[in-house]
């Protein structure tokens, strides 16, 4: 999907009157500089929230681009791929593949860099609009409380779990 694709979506669900919530991808096969560059100027001018930032890329079994990976040699041991790096998950907190021609360090960089304009531009556009302000700090209370909720809910199994992540909050 190209950035126009995307903005054109964006436009028609607003004006569709729908909850638009962005998720961010960085990490794609072909991804440059530039298409990076492109992304993030769609979110500055858009004014989303990108929530978690940039997920990393990561093939999931059953799909064209595991296989791709797989074909490539990107996945060098698949048991290991699937039974350690997987089960971490893949929120974009870690590269488990990288099917760009960046470092790994360059594209965590790039990452961080873009979430960080993207986000300071955010801040100053809900800034300048205070029912966006009062609706965003209304959401981030709202979602610590559900946070605790839940915690308390696995502090029944787990209480040092729980107050690890409890004390993180």
């Amino acid at each position: 999907i190209t950035v126009e694709e995307s903005r054109r979506a964006l436009e028609a669900a607003e004006k569709a009157g729908l909850p638009v919530k962005v998720q961010l991808m960085i990490g794609y096969p072909g991804e440059t500089k530039e298409t990076i560059e492109d992304t993030i100027e769609l979110m500055r001018h858009c004014h989303y929230n990108p929530g978690g930032g940039f997920a990393i890329t990561t093939p999931l079994p059953g799909t064209a681009l595991y296989r791709e990976a797989l074909e490539r040699g990107l996945i060098k041991d698949e048991e290991e791929y699937l039974n350690k790096k997987l089960w971490r998950g893949y929120r974009g907190h870690w590269i488990h593949v990288n099917l760009t021609d960046f470092s790994d360090e360059q594209l965590m960089e790039i990452r961080s860099e873009g979430e960080k304009r993207i986000k300071d531009n955010y801040r100053k556009y809900i800034r300048s609009h205070p029912r966006l302000l009062v609706n965003h700090i209304l959401r981030l209370i709202l979602f610590d409380i559900y946070k605790y909720v839940e915690l308390m809910k696995i502090a029944m199994d787990d209480p040092r779990y729980a107050s690890r992540r409890l004390k993180a909050i």
